[in-house]
């Protein structure tokens, strides 16, 4: 009978893939199973062993259903372990709320009155600084950091800059102007303003632009003066003359003066040469009377930290050694005769303010005192009522 041409498969595996034995006789390349070919009726019969297909063509069923099965039983176990986890409260710490280490030695600092509760709140600057990859730590954040020195409680803080160079400058200078609001002057000539109200630092520039388009190319370089302005070179090569009490710019300075003669108090004190000279208004153009108080008495590296209608609290060293103690005084302000006198310390006394508490001082401290600093709180008469005392590196 003769043969149909067919494709001939393996019985076993199904691989067509054969080599030929001898006639009629075949090796599954597949599965090395031998069969044969019976002419009568085209049957296939296997004759040798199989062994598992190397490459099966077939789908392998009971492998898929076993994995079906061990990817539901994985599913489930997860699932019962979030659900017991998710219960459970996590007490690890979050990293993005963790306090950070902060460096606050020599970043600067300054003491204000709040005007909403009237006390006295500490501004520090500090570093966090940042570890790289590499171990090193060659950039830092500047945190701001709010402090109630009467009660040594941190109120708030703020970052005011992000990932800058540590080794770029970073010593801030304050001012203070009449109206006793408090600028910061950053390296890089950046202003910034202390709201007093809502304790935060604010970028002052970005309020100057928008009041006044003039300065809109951007500030070069600013100088504040403690006459209560600010002389402003923008990007453009122009200069302005700016008054932050009244929110006025000026091109020339001859509308500078004249404004800031208006805005003169009717009584001021200044030292010259070492002597006090009390100055007061006469008559309309800023015309002032200067008298000379206590001209018997000579003042060394005299400075005023506080004057008001009935207050002038004045430091300066008990001699003429730049080295020499200083006293804290406070005089008459009609004579200038001494009202009372804190003992002598070796520190210097930077800036005071009336506060709730009383009065508060912001001193700091050399080597003979091993660098400490602080606010110290005092009464109306003089007695020490408070010391907020920061030590070195604290």
């Amino acid at each position: 009978m003769a043969k149909s041409i067919k494709v001939v498969r393996c019985p076993h595996c199904g691989s067509v893939a054969k080599t030929n034995v001898k006639t009629d006789h075949f090796r599954c390349a597949s599965c090395n199973t031998e069969y044969y070919l019976d002419n009568d009726d085209i049957n296939i019969n296997i004759t040798g062993s199989m062994r598992p297909p190397s490459n099966p063509v077939a789908p392998r069923t009971k492998n898929v259903a076993y994995l079906a099965i061990l990817i539901v039983v994985v599913l489930g176990v997860l699932l019962i372990t979030g659900i017991i986890f998710t219960n459970k409260p996590d007490t690890r710490p979050d990293p993005g709320t963790a306090t950070p280490t902060l460096d606050f030695s020599g970043a600067g600092s300054m003491l204000y009155q709040n005007t909403v509760t009237g006390k006295a709140v500490l501004m520090r600057l500090a570093r966090e600084h940042l570890q790289q990859a590499d171990g090193e730590m060659k950039y830092v954040n500047t945190h701001v950091v709010f402090i109630d020195p009467a009660s040594r409680k941190r109120i708030k803080s703020q970052i005011l800059f992000r990932n800058i160079r540590r080794l770029d400058p970073y010593f801030p200078l304050f001012y203070v102007m009449p109206d006793e609001s408090v600028y910061m002057h950053y390296p890089g000539e950046k202003l910034f303003a202390i709201d007093r109200q809502t304790n935060q630092l604010n970028n002052a520039s970005e309020s100057l632009f928008e009041s006044h388009p003039e300065l809109g190319s951007g500030i070069a370089k600013v100088r504040v003066d403690d006459d209560g302005y600010m002389e402003l070179l923008i990007n453009t090569g122009k200069e302005y003359y700016y008054v932050p009490k009244t929110d006025s710019l000026f091109s020339k300075e001859k509308g500078l003066y004249q404004l800031l003669k208006k805005l003169e108090r009717d009584v001021y004190f200044q030292f010259n040469t070492g002597k006090l000279i009390k100055l007061t208004r006469t008559g309309a153009y800023s015309r002032h009377r200067a008298d000379t108080l206590v001209a018997e008495r000579t003042f060394f590296d005299p400075s005023i930290l506080f004057t008001d209608s009935g207050n002038l609290i004045i430091a300066s060293r008990v001699n003429a050694a730049d080295d020499a103690p200083v006293l804290l005084q406070s005089l008459n302000v009609t004579n200038g005769t001494i009202r009372w006198t804190l003992p002598v310390r070796d520190m210097n006394y930077e800036h005071m303010i009336r506060c709730k508490e009383g009065f508060a001082v912001q001193y700091s401290a050399n080597s003979k005192l091993d660098y400490i600093s602080g606010v110290l709180f005092l009464s109306a008469s003089g007695k020490i009522t408070g010391d907020y005392l920061i030590k070195r590196n604290e």
